[in-house]
């Protein structure tokens, strides 16, 4: 597996020390249960059995008195989305942001993905008690397409996805739809047809507790999503509503989206642009109406919220408006 760099990250993201030892002794402590003899077989050397013993009272105290409250961790909403081959080396950097994970996977890299290598990961995630979604693949695909071999490779790769976010525990997986109305030539039909089918397959490959959500992405409107949904009705599949999405595309207001897709809702990607491109902006520096859908929040049953930050100097600031403005 390699090393994970005990305290070299440091400097790199300056993360107080405690952060860092105290991820260093739950990756540690993953690492001994996961690698080493089981410790409760009588056949394992009781010198093994003692030294693990003492290794995991000690880092058991020290989590416990310092100053990063891990049960707290998983009870909050705000998430960061970070590609799958980022996630591991920016271990430290996400627990001390004190945020959940959104986990995406590339097209091209889902299919040479280690499982046990994604497993892994979810136990370290586990051993530091941070939450994760994941994000399915979009380039290239279309769930809803006319062509056939075009939906199989999607729902290949989707299935996949939905399999690995399992292994990761995962609290959702974001997919998107695929529909717009140029590609379609508005054969709203056409799609949902193909899109049935699709999402018949994938959702037999979920957890019954990992909900598998829908974005928003180039609809006017949200009528073929509330179709889709519909027809899934109690059957898994739910909605991700994306504010900057909606900034760029939509032709309705917002109560014409959120009120009837609002028990839907098990998601939202929270960011900002000025209705010309995705920029992925931090809260209030674009001109999506967030007082608008403040008001909204207030009424909703708890919810995932996730930020999408496109660049290393958005991360904080990103974080930072988002929990004052769920606050």
């Amino acid at each position: 597996m390699g090393g994970w760099g005990i305290g070299q990250r440091r400097s790199m993201f300056n993360i107080p020390r405690y952060d860092i030892l105290a991820t260093d002794f739950c990756l540690l402590d993953s690492f001994i249960m996961h690698n080493s003899p089981d410790p409760s077989n009588p056949d394992v050397n009781s010198g093994f059995c003692l030294l693990y013993s003492a290794f995991h009272l000690f880092s058991y105290c020290f989590i416990s008195f310092n100053p990063v409250n891990f049960k707290s961790m998983k009870d909050r909403p705000v998430f960061i989305n970070v590609p799958y081959n980022m996630v591991e080396k920016n271990l430290h950097r996400i627990l001390h942001l004190n945020v959940g994970v959104e986990i995406y996977f590339e097209n091209n890299m889902l299919h040479d993905i280690n499982v046990e290598d994604v497993r892994e990961l979810g136990r370290k995630l586990e051993a530091l008690n941070i939450a994760c979604t994941v994000h399915a693949p979009f380039m290239d695909l279309s769930p809803g397409g006319y062509d056939r071999e075009v939906r199989n490779i999607t729902k290949d790769k989707l299935k996949k996805t939905v399999q690995l976010a399992g292994e990761l525990n995962a609290k959702g997986v974001v997919c998107h739809p695929g529909y717009d109305k140029w590609r379609f030539d508005g054969n709203e039909t056409l799609w949902l047809e193909s899109s049935i089918g699709t999402w018949t397959e994938v959702l037999k490959e979920a957890k019954k507790d990992m909900p598998v959500m829908v974005e928003n992405i180039f609809e006017e409107t949200p009528d073929t999503l509330i179709a889709l949904l519909d027809y899934f009705h109690n059957k898994n599949l739910w909605f991700c509503f994306d504010t900057g999405h909606f900034n760029l595309f939509s032709k309705a207001s917002i109560d014409t989206w959120l009120l009837p897709l609002q028990k839907s809702i098990r998601e939202m990607h929270l960011h900002d642009n000025h209705g010309t491109m995705d920029e992925h902006l931090p809260i209030g520096r674009g001109t999506f109406p967030f007082r608008e859908l403040k008001s909204f929040i207030k009424r909703l049953h708890p919810i995932i919220y996730t930020i999408e930050p496109h660049g290393e100097s958005a991360v904080e600031e990103s974080i930072k408006n988002l929990k004052e403005f769920l606050s």
